[in-house]
């Protein structure tokens, strides 16, 4: 994964996988002044082809790569006008999801779907939705993201339920403070408390 935004973006991204986890085998970074800290130029271990550097290839072959103890992530930073290697068994059937985990970046496309071992992929359950199943019609549609011409479904009676659910629930907790609060009182006095009634409200121990 080579990061060839950085001349105007100058952002690293954070890109993670669905479905598996990754060995890091290998990262370049692009060179930086060691004093300001700005970056100067790219990293030199890849070759862009044009602008966009979509053909880019090794300059002098691949680097080495750390294949006895290397990181396992399922999320990895790839580091402006810099690469990552990272490797992972395909043993996992599915679609799944490799993309930047910054929100805005991947809505703004910067991700893919891996379609993996598709011929080994379980058949949908009976009933599921294929593409072509969408039977809306346009004012469904409309209803559905409450856009122009939709109408609040409101089932008669609903606000008048929840009302009544509401005001019997709180009578039912009060009642139920108000016995607690009885049998505490009765505890207390047969035991020979006293309650004390002054700005603080507490018992007072019998002697």
């Amino acid at each position: 994964m080579y990061n060839t935004m950085a001349p105007l973006s100058m952002t690293h991204h954070s890109v993670h996988i669905h479905g598996h986890a990754f060995q890091v085998v290998a990262m370049g970074y692009p060179s930086y002044d060691r004093t300001t800290g700005h970056f100067l130029q790219p990293n030199a271990d890849i070759q862009c082809t044009n602008g966009l550097c979509t053909g880019a290839t090794w300059r002098d072959g691949p680097p080495t790569l750390n294949l006895k103890n290397p990181p396992m992530k399922d999320t990895v930073l790839v580091p402006v006008n810099g690469y990552t290697v990272v490797r992972f068994r395909s043993d996992n059937p599915g679609h799944w999801l490799l993309h930047c985990h910054n929100d805005q970046h991947m809505n703004e496309g910067m991700a893919l779907v891996l379609r993996e071992a598709a011929d080994r992929h379980p058949s949908p359950p009976e009933g599921f939705p294929r593409c072509g199943d969408f039977t809306w019609s346009s004012a469904e549609y409309q209803h559905a993201l409450g856009g122009e011409g939709s109408q609040q479904i409101q089932t008669p009676g609903t606000d008048m339920k929840v009302t009544t659910l509401s005001i019997v629930a709180g009578v039912t907790v009060l009642a139920i403070s108000v016995v607690v609060a009885a049998a505490v009182y009765c505890i207390m006095k047969k035991k020979g408390f006293r309650l004390h009634l002054s700005r603080n409200m507490k018992w007072e121990v019998p002697r």
